[in-house]
Formats: structure tokens, sequence, C-alpha cells
């Protein structure tokens, strides 16, 4: 039921911070390298491949996420050159790179999609039962080991209909409320995301984790072994800094960060047989296979719990499934604080 997403891009967990988006996309089509005063109306079937492209950054990807042949993709990419002007897509080495146009461009082209897929749904009642639709939802993969298997269960007996779309990220600078937007819904602390529409989700808080032989012999971290040791930290995409630094600079002045991944999966196979230590969610540690075996630290600095929430869209305030998907993401939270 789950299904992979496109990359579409949380100090500890922020996303970037909400900025008021103003009207930078007109100022970028007006230094555009071809004068353009006027020209006809873009095919909005179009826009579905735009958004595609600037996702992938890549033809043959593009093509293969939509369900079409490259040629197809090629042709399209070739009319939207001509309406703007601008390459979009230009060689870098062996990849493809966003022009400085393009990159304006990214962080409306979703939400222009998502608004025009609102406008369409207006008014149309939603029956769980033999709904069909995608929901679309960022969260990092240690809130997604938490969530999901509750989550898709209910979608499973309740809606078979029904999809997950999910992707850990949103697109490279967008801001929170572009990715929310774009999106169904964004996992993140509460605390972190300002003024948004929320469901409350669980709490949870940070610990050390290291390998049972080759770690710390007391199950208390001491400022020693924070400065002594090497560190394994995680930097989500878009955060600010890995997730416990500042926590970890406030006890040590200069610490061996020796490793940082961009996502939690990788930690336990960077701890085991290494002295590292590392910083994780708590859940993860209890929940997650992968960690079983490695042995649970408690730092030496603070940790108070955050409150994780699904934060959504205001646009999705009285949208009929938008309300079933926030009802049953509250529903699958409750089995995971009562575990």
């Amino acid at each position: 039921m789950c299904q992979p997403s496109h990359d579409r891009r949380n100090p500890e967990f922020a996303m970037t911070p909400i900025n008021e988006i103003d009207d930078r996309l007109g100022r970028a089509a007006s230094s555009a390298p071809v004068e353009r005063p006027s020209r006809p109306p873009l095919d909005l079937n179009l826009l579905v491949v735009l958004d595609a492209l600037l996702a992938h950054r890549h033809v043959s990807r593009a093509a293969d996420a939509l369900g079409v042949g490259q040629p197809a993709a090629s042709a399209a990419l070739k009319r939207l050159r001509r309406h703007y002007g601008d390459v979009l897509l230009e060689r870098s080495g062996n990849s493809y790179v966003l022009t400085p146009f393009a990159t304006e461009l990214a962080t409306r082209v979703g939400a222009a999609l998502s608004e025009v897929r609102r406008v369409a749904d207006a008014g149309i009642g939603f029956e769980a039962s033999s709904a069909q639709r995608t929901f679309e939802l960022v969260v990092s993969d240690a809130a997604a080991s938490v969530l999901l298997p509750p989550l898709l269960e209910r979608m499973r007996t309740e809606a078979p209909g029904v999809s997950l779309s999910v992707s850990q990220h949103g697109r490279t600078g967008e801001d929170l409320r572009s990715v929310l937007r774009r999106h169904d819904g964004v996992v993140l602390p509460h605390e972190l995301a300002g003024v948004t529409r929320a469901v409350p989700l669980f709490e949870d808080r940070l610990l050390c984790v290291a390998d049972p032989q080759l770690g710390p012999a007391s199950a208390a971290l001491t400022t020693d072994d924070a400065a002594g040791r090497p560190w394994v930290l995680v930097l989500p995409a878009a955060s600010s800094q890995p997730i416990g630094l500042g926590q970890l600079l406030s006890m040590v002045t200069e610490p061996r960060v020796t490793l940082v991944l961009d996502h939690f999966a990788s930690v336990p196979s960077a701890l085991r047989g290494t002295p590292h230590l590392a910083i994780v969610p708590e859940r993860l540690v209890t929940t997650h296979p992968a960690f079983e075996g490695l042995r649970p630290l408690s730092c030496p600095w603070p940790t108070p719990p955050f409150r994780m929430a699904m934060h959504w869209d205001p646009a999705l305030e009285h949208d009929a499934g938008h309300q079933w998907f926030r009802d049953t993401m509250a529903a699958a939270a409750a089995t995971v604080r009562g575990a």
C-alpha cells in the first residue's frame, strides 16, 4: 500500500523556518535569458511533467515516475523550455542541475498542482471503503518506523483503495509553508513548526546509543565519554544542523564528529564493532529491529520530551478526505502512545 515517492524535499529536527512566500517567481522569470513580452497560455498538462522533471532532475526518471515514455517526456521538456525561455535543466558532469529560474519555479509548481487538485475535489464527499486517493506525507525514517505500521493497518482495513506516498524531506531550500502546500501532512516536532494546523501524535526524547562491547561501560554517559569518543550524527535534509549537536556542543567544545548521515537507518551499522556514539530518538531504539542489541545510554545533558505532530495546510480544513486522513493518523498515534 505504501508507495515510494520521488524526492520532494527537522537547531534539532527543524526543517527550514517558515517564511512568508514572496513573489520571487515573477522576478526570476523576468531575468530569464530570453525576452518574452507575450506568449500563448501554457498547457496545464505540462505542469505535471514540469513537476516531475524538477523533482527528479532527469528526463528518464521523470518519465518513469509519470508512466510515460522518454520521448514524450523529452518533447514536453522542449515545449517547456520554449515557453519559459530557459533550459530549466542543464548538465553538470554526469548529472543535471536546475537553473536559477527552475529553482525558483520548483517552489511554486507543486503548490499550484496541489491547488488545482483541491479545486477539482471541492464538494466531493469521501467514503473511505470505496475511495481511490493517494495521501502524500513527509516524515523522517525515525517517525515513520513508529507511525507507519499502525497507520497502514488502519488504511488496509478501512480504505483498501487509499494509498500513501511517503518522502523524508521536501526539496532543497523549501520552507515549511511551501512543503505543506504540496503535501497532505508533514510530521515534525510541534514546538518547531510555528503556527500551523496540527494533529498531535506522540512524545519522544533523545537517547545516546553505542555498541554494547565497545561502548562505555556505564549506562550513564559522562562528559569525558562525550569528549573522548567519536560521534555519528544525523542531519535530516533541510535541517540547519545535525540532531543533538546543540546539546553536545553545550558539554563538549570540540566534539569528534566523524560521520554525518542524512537518515537514521544506517546508524546501527555505523555503531556495531566501533567505539562511536550516536544520538537518536528513543522510540526508534525501542521499536526498530535494526537497533536491537545496541546499548541505550542516558545523555550527560537534559533530554526533555518533544511532541511530534502531523502539520497540514489550512486550505485542507474542509476537505472530507483529508479529515478522514487526520482522524486516521490520530487513531494510529493513539496506538503508539498506548504501546
